[in-house]
């Protein structure tokens, strides 16, 4: 609606002058009203209109104007207000923060929309905005006869304007006070076409002013030069030269200048882009130190604004955070715009041959200005790329390479200093990788930095572990959570004399893979394989070593067992110190040619002793390689990969084991029938009285028929000590591989077996050789110097004591003993169905040997094939937090299936039900190591110092219910009955379900 100024009577918008006095009507601003549409996470949905008055608040607090019982909400959450007709929402610091449409707003005040969503905890509000319009407005007007306007009073003229000494513009008659530029009546023409609305910023070289172009009417941002350098030649020149430079940058992230200008009354200024006026350096004082993803982004758009003023012949000079502004774009993503361009260097045509020095020819900004510039040598575009590795630096650390009281301290830092380790300041993103990408761009020659901004963007973008490709791309555009690449602009103006900014050829750089399957992580799988292969074969080899040629107890074999597992757990984190402090790959390979020694030591084991010696040897072996392997893993995979990494290799470790004990038995036989030029044996089998669930008789291979009389009762056997009576003796003819191994001693002679299980010892020492030869060769671990490191940490000490303000790493350290005890918690279920338990249970329920064939193949081997990867895959990318609580999923469902398993005992689907317990069980093992394996490289990322030790307790953690809870277990289902076993499981699952979530919850994991 319009209104007239002498009557007051309203009119349509339509109409132009009253028809009753003829004065020219003025816009009215329509009354507005607004309404909140609630939907609740429960399904209620609630009407809320908004008042013009006080705030509208929305918490959990009784005291808000609008209650939500979301426990995702604070009790202050967010409050709605409405300022000169427009609508505001706010945070009011709440603990989840506020979306709208999609965006997280943080501190930040934003203006509402019609239709726009305000996502609240679990609830979603709707912002409806109405206008109640006259009824009127649709009628049309009566004709009626035009009467003349009146002439409207004369305007007086624009006043005169002059520049003050602060850079601010000022009419000649106006006081010395500060000007209102809030009312139109005061508002100065610049030039006869801006309008000059209100005061930005002033600077050393200036004052920025927003304006309005006359003829367009559209805002702008002008740049107004102080008056006591407009009356020099030389910074008028370098003021024109600012606005050609930057208006021949053609690039979305770069700033946009539309026009110059030299009035007569002595202002000269350039007309650009208007900019919200957040600075990269607003950013920097908010955040402190920025994570690798984000300057990754950040960079990418940086560099794709130098790059295209490289391509033009055009040196900035001076890059810093104050002239990289950050906006958003329409779609709400950062957009970064690189601008500030008063001390930029074109060739000599473009300035017309003129010598540009004077007041401002001390170029660039002293913290980000390259070697080069403080030796005021001739300048390329490598003297940008010193500036931004000065920004790279200070976004990743939260402070610069170097800092100094006075300048010339600080020239000398430039010149001759390196800069500091980035790698010690505790964050596990900030690895060697990365660091040399930063310390290429900071070298002191500009022939040892990247030739291009481009080439540094990419060698960034290559160590952060973010790919490009068509997955990448549509995740960065849907999530936001990978960077995008760089915008190249190909074009440039015709080549001119003088100076250019990029070398005619570009040296190739190898892009550093640093994902699941970089070269180390490579090496370590083809190690577990040969190494579990080796493993395989011994853990097959030994117990039926000490059984059938020493003829020791099966209680006795299993203190061997237990012997070899109990020393790792209590030596693991004593050598990850051993690690941290002398080399993971050192102690890798001393592990590696202790357990080649150990395997070639079982083949000259001549006493039974001997076999407690090796096996604790052994044992000290498995302890040293553990927690090393881990820390290589997580010191050469990026964050964004390491628990696909992990994934690779413990499926490469599971999968190689099983193969071993496979192939070790197949081996047996093979060997056993060569050395005794027989494949088949004259067995002895006494049948008994007693019946198996089918309704067959018990049979049992005896040595010595004459100690299994018929009619007699045969003694029992540790499996089944009962005793039973023979009712047969017969004598049959058997295939080698057709004999039970436990009753191998009672059908050949104990020389050929030996010779068999010697050559099975060597085989394994083979492969441990090669597995050894393999990490010699292939594996490069990133080492300092003892010496450097510890020189370093005594100079990071007293930088610290002569300089306590300045910024440490700011993340609290976990507390590794309860992430290792989360280890224990969440697998201490799972172990209750493995092992001992599961083979007590087969036999309880006298599950066929060919099911359990199969059940080990399908369930133990196929399926951590098929899920491992995909488990890991889903780490990187939902977090590994969410990926391990499948674990206690899978805990609990076994829990049920080995509870029903009884009622198929004697059908054909025992085995079925017993293998699809076990896959699942298998399933969650399967989700539970690659993103443990994630987890501990977060867990030990905070001290990289204790890596490997950290490692080590942590794998302790896991260890320890691995060796306890499976005979625990077993004792339970042997004494009591399988119900309160998996209800005890299934408790214990739950147990470590809430404390995993309190945990990282705890420390943000």
């Amino acid at each position: 609606m319009k209104r007239c100024p002498v009557c007051l009577r309203e009119f349509p918008d339509r109409s132009k002058f009253c028809n009753h006095d003829g004065a020219t009507l003025v816009s009215q601003a329509p009354a507005v009203s607004a309404k909140l549409m609630l939907s609740q996470f429960d399904g209620v949905k609630r009407e809320f209109s908004l008042s013009g008055g006080s705030p509208t608040t929305v918490g959990k607090s009784p005291d808000n104007n609008i209650v939500l019982t979301d426990p995702a909400i604070s009790r202050r959450h967010a409050s709605f207000e409405m300022r000169d007709g427009r609508y505001y929402v706010r945070d009011l610091g709440s603990l989840n923060g506020i979306l709208v449409n999609g965006r997280k707003i943080g501190n930040d005040e934003v203006e509402l929309s019609d239709g726009d969503e305000i996502a609240i905890g679990r609830s979603v509000i709707t912002f409806k905005l109405s206008t109640r319009e006259r009824a009127d407005k649709n009628v049309p007007a009566p004709p009626v006869a035009a009467t003349p306007q009146p002439a409207a009073p004369p305007l007086s003229p624009p006043p005169q304007i002059k520049v003050a000494d602060t850079g601010e513009l000022r009419s000649v008659a106006e006081p010395a006070q500060q000007r209102d530029y809030s009312t139109q009546q005061a508002r100065m023409l610049l030039d006869g076409r801006y309008e000059i609305i209100d005061k930005l910023s002033q600077d050393a070289t200036g004052t920025l002013y927003r304006a309005r172009r006359i003829m367009l009417g559209d805002e702008v941002a002008i740049r107004v030069l102080r008056p006591d350098l407009v009356g020099n030649e030389v910074a008028l020149e370098r003021f024109r030269r600012q606005a050609m430079v930057a208006a021949r940058i053609k690039h979305p992230n770069s700033v946009q200048v539309f026009d110059f200008g030299h009035t007569p009354q002595g202002p000269a200024y350039i007309v650009e882009e208007l900019l919200g006026g957040r600075t990269l350096r607003d950013l920097i004082r908010k955040e402190g130190s920025f994570s690798l993803p984000h300057v990754v982004n950040i960079f990418n758009q940086v560099c794709g604004a130098v790059h295209a003023a490289h391509l033009n012949g055009i040196i900035l000079r001076d890059i810093k955070p104050e002239s990289i502004f950050v906006e958003t774009d329409a779609e709400g993503r950062e957009l970064i715009k690189v601008g500030g361009y008063g001390l930029a260097k074109v060739d000599d045509s473009i300035s017309h041959g003129k010598s540009i020095t004077g007041p401002m020819g001390v170029v660039g900004t002293p913290a980000y200005m390259s070697p080069e510039q403080w030796l005021h040598k001739p300048l390329d575009g490598r003297a940008d790329i010193y500036a931004l590795g000065v920004i790279l630096f200070e976004l990743l650390t939260g402070s610069l390479p170097f800092t100094a009281k006075l300048p010339q301290e600080l020239m000398n830092q430039h010149l001759y200093e390196s800069p500091p380790d980035m790698t010690e300041r505790g964050r596990g993103e900030l690895d060697e990788d990365v660091a040399a990408v930063v310390n290429r761009a900071l070298s002191k020659s500009p022939e040892m930095r990247q030739p291009t901004a481009l080439l540094l963007a990419e060698e960034l973008q290559a160590v952060s572990g973010a790919r490009e490709g068509l997955i990448g791309r549509l995740v960065a555009k849907a999530t936001g959570i990978l960077p995008y690449a760089p915008v190249i602009v190909g074009q440039r103006v015709e080549a001119m004399p003088g100076e250019t900014a990029l070398p005619a050829v570009l040296p190739e750089v190898k892009e550093k893979g640093r994902g699941a399957f970089n070269p180390v992580v490579t090496a370590l799988m083809a190690e577990a394989f040969l190494s579990r292969i080796s493993s395989g074969l011994i853990k097959t080899s030994v117990p039926l070593y000490a059984l059938l040629v020493f003829g020791m107890k099966i209680t006795t074999v299993m203190g061997l067992v237990l012997i070899q597992n109990i020393v790792p757990l209590l030596l693991r984190p004593v050598f990850g110190s051993m690690a941290d402090k002398y080399g993971k790959k050192r102690i890798f390979m001393v592990s590696l040619t202790i357990r080649t020694l150990v395997s070639l030591m079982y083949a000259f084991a001549t006493l039974p002793p001997m076999l407690f010696v090796i096996s604790m040897i052994r044992g000290v072996a498995d302890s040293a390689k553990g927690p090393s392997a881990s820390a290589m893993i997580a010191d050469n995979t990026d964050e964004r990969h390491v628990a696909q990494a992990y994934s690779w290799y413990t499926t490469t470790k599971s999968t190689s084991g099983g193969i071993g004990e496979a192939l070790a038995a197949f081996i047996l036989i093979i060997l056993l029938g060569w050395f005794m030029g027989v494949q088949t044996v004259t067995a002895n089998v006494a049948v008994m009285d007693k019946f198996k669930r089918g309704g067959q008789n018990v049979e049992e291979i005896v040595k010595d028929p004459a100690g299994a009389r018929q009619g007699y009762p045969l003694p029992g056997t540790e499996k089944d000590p009962k005793a039973a009576r023979v009712l047969r003796v017969e004598q049959r003819q058997m295939k080698l591989g057709d004999v039970p191994i436990e009753d191998l001693p009672k059908v050949v002679d104990s020389g050929p077996l030996r010779k068999t299980l010697v050559a099975i010892f060597i085989l394994s020492t083979i492969f441990s050789a090669c597995s050894l030869l393999l990490v010699a060769i292939f594996i490069k671990e990133k080492k300092k110097e003892k010496k450097d490191k510890k020189e370093k940490q005594k100079d990071k000490q007293a930088g610290a004591a002569e300089n306590p303000g300045a910024a440490d790493p700011p993340t609290e350290q976990p507390n590794v003993w309860a992430f290792a005890l989360l280890g224990l918690a969440l697998t201490a279920p799972a172990y209750m169905v493995t092992g001992e338990f599961f083979v007590i249970l087969a036999v309880k329920l006298e599950v066929t040997s060919g099911a359990l064939g199969w059940i080990k193949i399908l369930a133990e081997t196929v399926t951590p094939l098929l899920f491992g990867p995909f488990f890991g895959w889903l780490a990187d990318r939902i977090g590994a937090g969410k990926v391990i609580a499948l674990r206690s999923v899978a805990n609990l469902l076994t829990s049920a299936l080995f509870w029903i398993v009884p009622w198929f005992a004697g059908t054909a689907l025992l085995g079925l039900i017993m293998g699809i317990a076990r896959a699942v069980d298998e399933i969650g093992k399967a989700a539970f190591k690659p993103t443990w394996g994630a987890i501990s490289a977060r867990v030990s990322s905070y001290n990289l110092a204790k890596r490997s030790k950290t490692m080590g307790i942590l794998e302790a953690g896991v260890d320890t219910s691995d060796l306890a809870f499976p005979v625990i277990a077993g004792a339970m289902l042997q004494y009591l009955s399988l119900g309160p076993l998996m209800l005890v499981r299934a408790i214990l699952a739950l147990i470590a379900e809430v404390y995993g979530h309190l945990l990282m919850k705890k420390y943000k994991i």
